[in-house]
């Protein structure tokens, strides 16, 4: 975060800290109303969160105040169904992972997308394996994702795929 700032996530509240150490008192908190905070990601002064069930929320990462523009949608994920990871391409879009199949009334979305920075579904994002993405990471231009697969698309893939960053598939044997 910026100037050294510090987030933590513990059972169902964010709070924010000063580099020093201190609670910083202008942040309002995140938390009280969902059972438990799942996954986090951090892109330019927002802050976005997945509560266990409902929808990924965003937040203004100055005051703790929650966007409710965001993501407001029909789509809705429960803890069968949910979001393991959440991660923030440098452009504020958002790379989701987890065990789903839809994102709002479209059903060709499974356990893999990518959201606009306003929540809506980036169309041209397409990655299909064929089970669960677990974890997600953004290193040198090209995304990695791991999980339960074994396949994306028709391609084997055990657990592990890198992918440039227009989708293609680049490496199944990392």
């Amino acid at each position: 975060l910026k100037d050294g700032d510090i987030l933590i996530a513990y059972s169902s509240a964010i709070i924010k800290l000063n580099s020093d150490g201190t609670r910083d008192e202008t942040f309002s908190g995140i938390g009280g109303n969902v059972d438990y905070i799942y996954t986090m990601a951090v892109s330019n002064n927002y802050l976005y969160c997945y509560p266990g069930y409902g929808k990924i929320r965003k937040y203004n990462l100055d005051t703790g105040n929650r966007i409710t523009s965001y993501a407001t949608g029909v789509r809705s994920f429960d803890q069968v169904h949910g979001v393991y990871k959440i991660i923030a391409q440098p452009d504020g879009k958002l790379i989701v992972g987890g065990s789903f199949d839809g994102y709002d009334n479209y059903s060709n979305v499974h356990h893999i997308m990518r959201l606009n920075t306003n929540g809506t579904l980036d169309y041209n994002f397409s990655i299909y394996p064929d089970k669960y993405v677990r974890d997600l990471m953004i290193a040198d231009g090209s995304l990695y994702i791991s999980g339960g697969f074994q396949n994306i698309g028709s391609t084997p893939a055990y657990n592990i795929a890198k992918f440039n960053s227009d989708s293609f598939l680049v490496d199944t044997t990392i």
